[in-house]
């Protein structure tokens, strides 16, 4: 009697589960999605600078999965149902032909709880596709690129500008445009590789890159036939754009417009002062954007700065395959100064536009609002008044 009591027990059970699954089947399957996605984000998101990638082609895994048992079980399973229930004889093929059949079949096996998963395939495959081959979003969170940038903006990053790589270990599988002077590019923070950092290009491989803290400047000379030599015996503060350093040497000395003060900007107990910077491109056109720098210029050669072997402080010859990336708030991030070069491997892609933007106060931390002026906006004016 126990044992028969159990039974149907477990048959009642099991029945109403079979009824209410099958009820809501569309209910269960959104629960799961969003329950996988929290799980795999707290499991790889810390743990993986490509987390995000390896979430979405786990997930693509399983509604695949799911569309596998949906098309080989459950059709041919209400199929055979069905054939059933109209009393339709043949065989398993007479039966694949019966278009109406076939038809109902497909609706009662899109009805189940693998049907509704597998459902999401191709929405998961869009956005997968689109994030990691055409453009990615990214949210700025911190101040190193004011003025271009501010806090709350959410930017489009063009991830086929630079390469094409494989979407889960970013490695490049086929190289595209050149990186250029001037250029706002995400990546890949070069120490631990957990975070995306986002800075502008200030040298090129081969490039000789010298601040001059005293009337924060950046200089820089390209071109050279033997950087290294010609870096160690340089005069900075005589350069200009027809000066001669070297064999084949092109000095790019960058073009600074008048300090102003900025009160929107407080940092280092001062407000900043805000001017145009206007540098030369690989191709020749003058890019200018605006930058802020202290009232008070700081003492980075004291300062824990990267130097480079052989090189005089504040003074970097830019090796192959790397770049020199600095923030447009000049005195208020931490780039290439203090971390050294970024590795080509690294750049996830060209940030080119503003699509939304939030307000904050001034601390960056309260909300206020959304910033209507900014949304949609370029990141590249060729010419600023100042």
């Amino acid at each position: 009697m126990w044992l028969v009591a159990r039974l149907t027990c477990f048959l009642i059970v099991s029945t109403n589960l079979e009824i209410f699954m099958k009820k809501h089947a569309s209910l269960l399957a959104f629960i799961i999605v969003v329950a996988l996605f929290v799980l795999l984000y707290r499991i790889f998101m810390d743990n993986f600078s490509n987390g995000l990638s390896i979430i979405w082609v786990i997930m693509l895994l399983v509604f695949l999965a799911a569309y596998t048992v949906r098309r080989f079980y459950y059709v041919p399973y209400f199929r055979k149902q069905k054939a059933q229930e109209l009393n339709l004889q043949g065989t398993e093929q007479d039966l694949k032909q019966n278009k109406e059949l076939n038809a109902a079949a497909k609706v009662l096996a899109r009805k189940t709880l693998a049907g509704e998963l597998s459902s999401y395939f191709i929405f998961f495959l869009v956005i997968f596709v689109f994030r990691a081959f055409v453009y990615e979003p990214f949210k700025i969170p911190s101040g190193s690129m004011q003025p271009t940038l501010e806090i709350g903006d959410y930017i489009a990053v063009n991830k086929h500008q630079y390469r094409l790589h494989d979407p889960i270990w970013q490695k490049t599988i086929v190289r595209l445009n050149p990186v250029e002077r001037g250029d706002i590019v995400v990546f890949k923070e070069p120490r631990q590789q957990k975070e995306d950092w986002i800075k502008r290009v200030i040298g090129l491989p081969g490039d000789i890159v010298h601040y001059d803290q005293y009337n924060q400047k950046f200089l820089v000379i390209s071109n050279c036939q033997n950087p290294r030599s010609v870096a160690q015996g340089l005069d900075w503060t005589s350069l200009t754009n027809n000066s001669v350093v070297g064999e084949g040497c092109k000095v790019n000395v960058f073009t600074y417009g008048q300090f102003s003060a900025n009160y929107d900007y407080f940092y280092l107990n001062s407000y900043q002062n805000q001017r145009t910077e206007t540098l030369m491109t690989s191709d020749g056109h003058e890019l200018s954007h605006y930058t802020l720098q202290n009232p008070q210029p700081l003492d980075y050669a004291q300062a824990n700065v990267y130097r480079q072997e052989g090189m005089p402080v504040l003074t970097w010859v830019v090796p192959e395959d790397k770049y020199f990336m600095v923030g447009d708030n000049r005195d208020n991030s931490e780039d290439s100064r203090f971390v050294g070069f970024i590795p080509f491997e690294n750049i996830v892609g060209k940030a080119e536009f503003i699509w939304f933007s939030l307000k904050y106060d001034n601390t960056g931390n309260t909300l206020t609002g959304v910033n209507y002026k900014r949304i949609f906006t370029g990141l590249y004016p060729n010419i600023l008044s100042n």
